[in-house]
């Protein structure tokens, strides 16, 4: 190896940066233990343990919060919750964009689009605008869109491309409204690590949150319209005695028994009035307190417990005074800890203490931390001047435009913000009654900005003043926006997942990761001896070391089929060495020392390795374009693991030999092979270029029994293909498939429903499950539909339930949920076809670019289309006999374009070596330098097919049910991948080169016949 030291420093410089990733996850390990001790099963008191350290630095000057968010995420399948897909409703932001136009030729225009928009891969905009050319080519969408509104933005005379523009302009802005409402309802919903992400496609929001215990508030929660309101405010100086008065009341009266019931938390103490401001006081208290918050909530309950019964209000929640202690001015009545706000809220609603405060008076939370450890909340007054109807005076409907901007005469940004006539009046009605007071701005409940009225303003165009940021004032302008666009979310696609599923994944994942390793290290040092195969399990045990780093390094989330794309690519990544191996043990046959073969095994094999990983990697990347949640975590995994397995299999295990090359007793034992193994694949002469008609006879009998199966038995189409939901559902006895089948049937008015057993690890402990399927009007849209199924699944189970009620079955029976809407399923089955296609292609494009001869790309082309269709046909020939859920979804295309690349892994490496010996011994006849080169690296193929069953059997036995459909296709595909090089892929390329040449000697060919 050339330039030794600079690859030794390199390499120790990136195990350190592995090591510094990977600990972040050990971290955070170690508190979650921590916190699970000192919760004893109490969940609240966990979250509380977690949350009094998340701002404090636990490791290298991280805080916990900090060290929480560079860790190895686990997802969804793993560790429970819900994973959703939101879609704005783009048809609903158009109409309201042109003002609900009555137009005739309008709703019919929007009418069309839609119905075309359920079969079309072009966004509704391009749709709406072609219906409308469609119903009249010569009209002007000016007419319909040039509203008072966008009267600025469109005016008559605009061109429709100009109207496009603006209304595409506006959608996005729509949509980018939603997307922050969104996260901002998330982050008050009180979930760890939430993710939520824009798709490609237009007005599409992904949403992952952990832990989620009740999916039906999330839904509700998710799917509900913004709602923008301008409240009148008290000051605090006018409701100060009502509060002293309130926390009399509680101190003698409602302490203890809402202490029974409710978390404390640990903050200090504060009479009123007090000598320094109320705000400071608490964010000094929280500084004083980072580092001994734990023990506090170990040891120094009994004092929390004291002060918060002398001021059970006070202690919580910090006035806003002034420095003489006399109440500031505005509408924030004080601060407190986000872990207190749940509590205030419970003592500010009691009925005997609402009593005592103002009958127009309510109190809404800020909706953004004002401390820099994000943990210290404002709480304002708010006063309802419409006691009867309890309305806001003024909503955000009226709000035209707003937007962000600097101040003439400050360094501080501002927002600018225009109303509609009516708005205008109410607003100038609503400044001139108060002057010198706050105006709340209210988005979802929560308190985004109250700024001070200085004068009235007429007109209905204001400018808020603050110290804002760029960014501050941008959200604050998008929340105004906000009001005026009503832009409703619907859920296209949803996955929930039970925390009891979610453990059995891991445990499952694990255990077949482990046999799985085990098999593998065994099965190289049995194979190739001691030393080689110790060897090889070391490259094998830093590949996962070095995988696993770089997941941490990108923040990636560690899925269950991404632990089966790790295990795959353990079995993927013996062939490096095997390749090595083999080569070394070729030229230990040929004379040459053990030092010198291994050399020119690194050498020799090379370039057939990176050829066979670039085209594996070339699928892993399609598989990454186009597939979705779960595919593009195995996608991640497999790309990763590729990239990996090259750097241990080349680099490590090379320095590894280096050592053993000084030690003559160990060099000695280098033969790569055991007693038992040693003249395995030595010297094999099979003729599989003259038995390759046998070949065609057999892959034609299969592929004709299986036609006829299409044709008949069909294919079982997975709800990602047709639609659909699916529900796990638990019961406490044993239950019979066909019984629930006729149950359901009944309840959802003779539809056909698929009921299937699912196994699980609780089984002998009365845990009997099943999946139901069902597409029973997945394609309406109204929020109550998912309601109306949960209701007609508990009424058709019922009489096999045992008295467990409706609330009971959604949330302990049904562990399990997944939705797919029909524009979800149209996309996927889109993206799956293009996905195979590019595939097929870029690999066959790839193998003419880099062997140049158009042979090979039609025998890897046709080897490649006869495996995918052989695991096609044992889909539809199995999938009403196995044990197993058979469908054609995500995870079958999945497992296809995985098969392609390990197929084309096995016949790139074939190719290379026809291509090598064609330059070592041109004369000799194509048949024979055919068969030589299948000979010469047999003993390579059977190596890695048989590591890589070995992987793929533990996974499809061991693993979890979610991917036991997608390890059955790749079992068959390795299989079919593995005949078909030997007996298709070279003998197609003999078949074109036959018809090439056919006007040259034959025996030039080998061909006698």
């Amino acid at each position: 190896m050339q330039n030794k030291g600079f690859i030794k420093v390199l390499a120790g410089a990136l195990i350190v940066v592995c090591l510094f990733y990977l600990s972040f996850s050990f971290v955070t390990n170690y508190y979650s233990n921590k916190a699970k001790e000192y919760a004893k099963g109490d969940i609240q008191k966990e979250y509380y343990f977690l949350d009094s350290l998340s701002a404090n630095p636990v490791w290298l000057g991280y805080t916990l919060k900090e060290c929480r968010e560079k860790e190895i995420n686990l997802g969804l399948d793993l560790k429970g919750g819900m994973n959703v897909t939101l879609e704005v409703s783009v048809p609903d932001i158009v109409k309201a964009l042109s003002n609900n136009n009555s137009s005739e030729n309008f709703n019919k225009a929007m009418s069309l689009a839609q119905k075309r928009q359920a079969s079309s891969q072009a966004d509704f905009l391009t749709l709406f605008e072609q219906a409308y050319k469609e119903i009249d080519p010569n009209a002007r969408l000016s007419t319909i869109f040039s509203t008072y509104e966008l009267k600025d933005k469109i005016p008559l005379n605009a061109s429709n491309e100009d109207v496009m523009k603006v209304l595409r302009a506006e959608v996005e802005a729509a949509v980018a409204n939603s997307f922050n409402v969104l996260r901002t309802r998330i982050d008050r919903f009180g979930v760890v690590q939430p993710n939520i992400q824009r798709l490609e496609t237009t007005g599409r929001i992904l949403i992952e949150l952990p832990g989620i215990k009740e999916p039906e508030r999330v839904r509700k929660l998710l799917q509900g319209t913004a709602n923008l309101e301008f409240w009148e405010t008290y000051e605090l100086k006018e409701i100060t005695d009502n509060l002293v008065a309130v926390n009399t009341l509680l101190k003698s009266t409602y302490a203890p028994a809402i202490d029974s019931t409710v978390q404390t938390e640990d903050t200090s103490a504060v009479s009123v009035p007090v000598k320094k401001s109320a705000q400071q006081l608490l964010i000094d208290s929280l500084k004083s307190t980072a580092g001994t918050k734990t023990q506090s909530a170990t040891s120094d309950e009994a004092t929390r417990a004291q002060r918060e019964k002398e001021n059970p209000l006070f202690s919580i929640l910090q006035l806003n005074l002034t420095q003489n202690g006399q109440p500031a001015d505005g509408a924030v009545v004080g601060v407190a800890h986000y872990g207190d706000t749940s509590k205030i809220n419970k003592y500010l609603n009691t009925p005997q203490v609402k009593a005592l405060l103002k009958s127009d008076l309510i109190f809404k939370w800020g909706v953004k931390a004002i401390d820099e450890k994000e943990q210290v909340f404002q709480l304002y007054a708010i006063k309802i001047t419409n006691t009867a109807e309890k309305k806001a005076p003024l909503e955000g409907d009226v709000i035209t435009d707003a937007s962000s901007d600097f101040g003439q005469y400050s360094s501080y940004a501002t927002v600018n913000m225009q109303m509609d006539p009516d708005g205008a009046n109410i607003w100038a009605r609503l400044t001139e009654q108060n002057i010198g007071r706050s105006i709340a701005i209210v988005l979802d409940g929560y308190v985004y900005s109250a700024p001070r009225v200085n004068d009235k303003i007429p007109g209905g165009r204001s400018e808020i003043t603050g110290n804002f940021t760029v960014e501050e004032a941008k959200d604050l302008a998008n929340v105004l926006k906000s009001g005026r666009m009503p832009a409703p979310t619907r859920i296209v696609q949803e996955d929930v997942v039970g925390p009891t599923l979610g453990q059995e994944s891991i445990e499952k994942g694990l255990m077949s990761f482990v046999i799985a390793f085990a098999l593998i290290m065994l099965y190289m040092m049995l194979y190739y001896g001691l030393v080689p195969g110790i060897i090889a399990n070391i490259a094998l045990l830093g590949n996962v070391f070095l995988l696993l780093a770089i997941l941490a390094s990108f923040k990636g989330v560690l899925t269950l089929p991404g632990i089966a794309g790790i295990v795959l690519t353990l079995g993927m990544a013996v062939d490096t060495n095997v390749l090595i191996y083999e080569r070394a043990r070729e030229e230990l046959r040929m004379g040459k020392n053990p030092q010198n073969a291994i050399k020119e095994g690194y050498s020799q094999s090379a370039s057939a390795i990176i050829d066979a990983n670039l085209t594996s990697m070339l699928t892993g990347i399609v598989l990454f374009i186009f597939g979705t949640g779960p595919i593009k975590g195995f996608a991640t995994t497999l790309i990763i693991g590729i990239i990996t397995s090259l750097i241990t299999g080349f680099i490590l295990s090379r320095f590894f030999y280096d050592f053993v090359f000084k030690s003559d007793k160990l060099n000695k034992k280098l033969t790569f092979s055991t007693k038992v193994t040693k003249n395995w694949f030595s010297h094999p002469t099979f003729d599989f270029i003259g038995k390759r008609k046998l070949g065609y006879i057999i892959s034609g009998t299969i592929i004709l029994i299986g036609t006829v199966s299409l044709f008949t038995n069909g294919l079982n189409q997975g709800i990602d293909f047709s639609g659909g939901r699916n529900y796990i559902v638990s019961f406490n006895n044993k239950v019979e498939t066909e019984e629930l089948r006729n149950l359901l049937s009944e309840s959802f008015d003779g539809e056909a429903l698929s009921v299937i057993t699912i196994k699980s690890n609780e089984a002998d402990k009365g845990d009997n499950r099943v999946r139901i399927s069902t597409n029973f009007k997945i394609s309406e849209q109204s929020q109550e539909i998912d309601d109306e199924i949960h209701t007609r699944l508990y009424n058709g189970l019922k009489p096999v339930l045992g008295g467990v009620s409706k609330d009971e079955f959604i949330n302990k029976n049904i562990i399990s949920s997944q939705k797919v809407g029909p524009a979800i399923a149209d996309d996927i089955k889109n993206s799956a076809v293009w996905a195979m296609i590019l595939s097929i292609l870029g690999i066959g494009l790839y193998i003419f670019i880099r062997f140049r001869n158009i042979a090979f790309s039609l025998g890897a082309i046709f080897s490649l289309a006869h495996d995918a269709f052989i695991i096609i046909i044992c889909y539809s020939l199995f999938y009403k006999i196995m044990p197993f859920a058979l469908e054609v979804d995500q995870s079958f295309v999945a497992a296809i374009l995985t098969i392609i690349g390990f197929s084309v892994n096995d016949t790139v490496v074939i190719f290379d070596r026809i291509r090598e010996y064609k330059g070592l011994y041109p004369n000799r006849p194509l048949r024979e330098l055919l068969n030589d080169s299948l000979n010469s690296t047999l003993g390579r193929t059977f190596s890695t097919s048989l590591t890589v069953l070995l992987v793929l059997l533990c996974i499809l036995f061991l693993g979890g049910d979610v991917i036991r459909g997608f390890m059955f296709a790749l079992v068959v595909g390795t299989v079919a991948g593995s005949y078909s090089t030997l007996f298709l892929a070279v003998p197609v390329v003999f078949e074109t080169m036959i018809r090439s040449k056919k006007y040259k000697n034959k025996k030039e060919l080998g061909v006698t016949k």
